[in-house]
């Protein structure tokens, strides 16, 4: 899992080999925070996954690759 900040976009991105794992997002950890699927598509172009997210200026978020079954 590889993140690049852009002004106000954050970029995510894992080998396109992962095409079975899901993204989660969270606005902070610990206390009632839950991990939540990314329900946005993500492009993937046979070499890597990207998913683009908006962000809000002061706004902060954690991500992580789930695998379901697992």
């Amino acid at each position: 899992l590889k993140s690049n900040w852009l002004p106000l976009l954050a970029l995510v991105s894992w080998p396109a080999a992962g095409a079975g794992w899901v993204l989660q997002s969270n606005l902070g950890l610990g206390g009632a925070n839950a991990w939540l699927m990314e329900l946005r598509l993500a492009a993937n172009d046979g070499i890597s996954i990207r998913y683009t997210n908006n962000v809000t200026p002061g706004g902060a978020a954690m991500y992580r690759l789930w695998r379901p079954g697992n």
